[in-house]
């Protein structure tokens, strides 16, 4: 299957706060897996196992879900001139601000795409924070950054466990195209094209985005298979 996408149906969530009120009640409320560590997590988003995952800092953020942007919010907030040189309304004791902050205050189209919940998986706070906005890759040879997890990180590389990595191929390839922005660097088109074919679609993955167009339609061909 290739990552061609047609045209995107207009977004019905338009709120981060939301989607992940959404996700946590409506898509993943009897799946509770991480994404990168396969971990268990409660309804309070409490993570509950350490099978794999092993902290490097044992903070809160080790105990605790978060909602990570696949392709990171940098990554395609970088498009909107609020993010990148601020607006009139982003101001705050009399000094102005931009960025994520900014953005998402002043424009509706990046609140949609901060929130659409195709792009939204549950992960470990800790390894959410060491993700931060770096690009996949391979990375044969580095060792597991947490323990047995299969998450691997080496100069602003990520390496995922191979259970996801059509996942992510195809969340690039819906991101890319619905919102027509390049989130997919020329070095990373054939890696994504190879993760697509060596991951493909399975029955959670289907289970998943059938859940999230009930409250967030998209009209993809990366999913065709999951009608």
């Amino acid at each position: 299957m290739t990552l061609v996408i047609s045209s995107f149906a207009t977004a019905t969530v338009t709120r981060f706060s939301e989607s992940k009120k959404l996700l946590r009640e409506k898509v993943y409320f009897d799946n509770h897996k991480t994404f990168y560590c396969d971990e268990d997590f409660n309804a309070n988003l409490d993570v509950t196992s350490s099978r794999h995952f092993k902290s490097r800092k044992n903070h809160r953020r080790s105990k605790r879900i978060e909602w990570e942007h696949v392709v990171p919010a940098e990554n395609f907030g970088r498009s909107f001139v609020e993010w990148r040189n601020g607006h009139p309304k982003c101001m705050k004791k009399s000094q102005a601000f931009k960025g994520r902050k900014c953005a998402g205050k002043t424009s509706v189209s990046y609140r949609k795409m901060e929130a659409d919940p195709y792009n939204l998986v549950p992960a470990i706070g800790e390894v959410n924070e060491a993700r931060s906005n770096f690009r996949y890759s391979e990375l044969p040879g580095v060792a597991n950054y947490f323990g047995t997890c299969e998450f691997k990180l080496q100069e602003r590389r990520v390496e995922p466990r191979a259970a996801v990595k059509g996942d992510i191929a195809r969340i690039y390839a819906y991101m890319e195209k619905t919102y027509g922005i390049k989130v997919i660097s020329d070095a990373q088109k054939k890696l994504f094209e190879a993760w697509n074919k060596l991951d493909p679609i399975d029955s959670w993955e289907c289970t998943r985005i059938k859940r999230i167009r009930t409250f967030h339609p998209e009209n993809s061909d990366v999913w065709a298979n999951c009608r």
